[in-house]
């Protein structure tokens, strides 16, 4: 996975010029090149086969459920 990380197009422009990315750059280089292994490969499931809550978005209001009385509360 990494040779496919390392010679994908995340860091196809670090291989042609030498010049190495800080380290912040190089993080997210790799996550992403590694996203994009993962998702070409069999190895990636999507995310309504794993969850069953739609997916967190942070600053989203939730809405609330409304609260029913349960037959032990009755």
């Amino acid at each position: 996975m990494a040779k496919q990380v390392f010679n994908g197009p995340a860091f196809a422009d670090v291989l042609t010029n030498g010049d190495l990315p800080d380290r912040d750059d190089f993080k997210d280089r790799f996550v992403t090149g590694l996203l994009d292994v993962i998702k070409a490969s069999d190895f990636w499931e999507k995310r309504g086969t794993y969850a069953s809550l739609p997916k967190f978005v942070p600053g989203q209001v939730e809405q609330e459920i409304e609260v029913i009385p349960t037959t032990a509360c009755l």
